[in-house]
This record gives structure tokens, sequence and C-alpha cells, in this order.
């Protein structure tokens, strides 16, 4: 998916101003799933997504943007927190099948983790301060609705973080789990399996899949 069809998709999502919050977080999902990136992309969601709500937000009544914006918040952080929740599952499965990842490719995703919450409320709150037609008050609380919403996620995030620094690649040296990396396997790229996670396919880092019966 690229910028251009991210971008598309969060405009036409706040200008319907219809289940906007579901949409958005379905679309952030979309984004970290199928990105041509394989580093970013969490903070690509986040960029490409409220540029797009930007562009829908001019033709959304005044009446209707301060709500518009909350629920763009809201699936902006139902978004992310899912995604963060697989990126915990996929490095659990990992270390039970006796699995582990890339370490540049770990280290980048934990780095993009640590900032997602100011990333999500200082892109937002630049989006509010360019809507002209908010009031002080509105924009007030929004930015305060901002930060509640980044907060929302916080557990999933923290979550996915800690499951990362248990990965033997050991993030903070270069020279970590020479050992362990001879007892263990190193496997394809940490999003394709994340992928596959949020696809409910459960064996999406080995690559295969168990024959119901």
């Amino acid at each position: 998916m690229n910028a251009d069809e991210v971008k598309s998709r969060a405009k036409k999502i706040a200008t319907d101003a219809q289940d906007v919050r579901a949409q958005t977080r379905d679309l952030v999902v979309d984004v970290i799933r199928s990105s041509t990136d394989a580093l970013g992309r969490f903070p690509e969601a986040v960029e490409r997504v409220v540029d797009g709500a930007r562009e829908g937000l001019d033709e959304v009544t005044d009446e209707r943007k301060a709500d518009v914006l909350r629920e763009v918040m809201d699936g902006l952080s139902d978004g992310l927190g899912k995604g963060a929740e697989a990126v915990k599952l996929t490095l659990e499965e990992a270390g039970a099948r006796g699995q582990q990842f890339a370490k540049d490719e770990l280290k980048g995703t934990v780095e993009d983790l640590r900032t997602l919450e100011s990333l999500l409320v200082d892109r937002v709150s630049q989006l509010i301060k360019s809507g002209a037609t908010l009031t002080g008050d509105q924009a007030k609380d929004l930015v305060s609705h901002a930060r509640r919403a980044a907060e929302g996620m916080r557990p999933a995030v923290s979550s996915a973080i800690e499951a990362a620094e248990k990965d033997p690649v050991k993030l903070a040296t270069d020279t970590a789990s020479v050992a362990a990396g001879a007892s263990r396997k190193v496997v394809g790229g940490l999003f394709s399996a994340v992928a596959g996670v949020l696809d409910g396919v459960g064996d999406a880092i080995s690559g295969k899949t168990e024959e119901k019966e």
C-alpha cells in the first residue's frame, strides 16, 4: 500500500464521517500489515493517516470537525495498539519456536515504538492547530484527547517493547548472543510475520499452516 493510497483512504474516511474510528483503525492495521518499507511502519501509519485526514476534514462541516477528529485519534490509537500487540505475539511465538529476527529490524522497531506515543500527540496537535475553524476551547479539548488516545495504546506498546527486549539478540550490543545464535534460527522479516498474526495466521513465523481436519 503506497502513500497515495493511504492518504486517499484516510481522506475519504474523514470526509464521509461515518464509522470513522473503526475505519481508521482498519486502515492503520492495513498500513502496518502491507507497507513496502521494512522499517518505520508505525510512524508511517501515523504520518500518512494524519495527512489524509487533514485533507478530508477540509470537506467536513464545522459542526462535525471536532467529532470526526476525535474518532480519527481513537482509530489511530486502536490500530497502533493492535499492531503493537501483533508484534508482541509474533516475538513470543518466535521465542517459543527457538527463532529470532534480524537485529537491525528488531532494534528499529523498538525505537519506533518508544517514540510512537509522542509522535501521535505531536502530529495530531499539528493537525489541530491547522484547523482554522476550530475554537480555542475545541482545540484545547482535542489536544487533551490526543494525549488520552496516545495513553490508551501505551499498555500494548510497552508489552511489545518488553517482548523485544527479551529477544536473545540483546539490542544494546553488537556482539550479542553468539552462543544463542548457534542454537536459534534467524527467520525472515519481522513484519512479514506480524502481518500473518494480524491476518490471524497462527503459524506465520514458520510460514506453515496446519491443515484443518
